[in-house]
């Protein structure tokens, strides 16, 4: 099943909730893609996406080639914090290092208060 996503903006900043059963990197591209594109469209730069509803199922080496494709992708800055369920907090922190080692502003919370505030610096 595909990561499907609701968003609102608030603050000029894109809230997205996502929900899913990840098995596939191609989905997570997408679903990035989607963010970075609404980014674009309405000229914002900061991006909370709530994942805690999202099961992935993706190797390490799937994570690293995530990292370089949004890198690939961005001709722009964008923070997003990320937060995720603490049972995928390992491998989404793994993720945020790669995408932190090439020059992406992400980062990985567990909790949403944190990542709000670490977005509104």
């Amino acid at each position: 099943m595909a990561i499907e996503f609701k968003y609102q903006i608030k603050d000029e900043i894109i809230f997205s909730t996502a929900s899913g059963n990840v098995k596939e990197v191609e989905e997570v591209k997408a679903y990035g893609k989607s963010l970075i594109d609404l980014c674009k469209k309405n000229k914002l730069n900061k991006v909370i996406s709530d994942e805690r509803n999202v099961k992935y199922s993706l190797s390490q080496i799937e994570l690293y080639s995530l990292a370089t494709y949004y890198r690939e992708l961005l001709n722009t800055v964008i923070k997003s914090a990320i937060v995720c369920r603490d049972e995928e907090f390992d491998n989404t922190h793994f993720w945020e290092t790669v995408s932190v080692n090439r020059g992406l502003n992400v980062k990985v919370f567990t909790d949403i208060k944190k990542a709000r505030r670490w977005v509104g610096e």
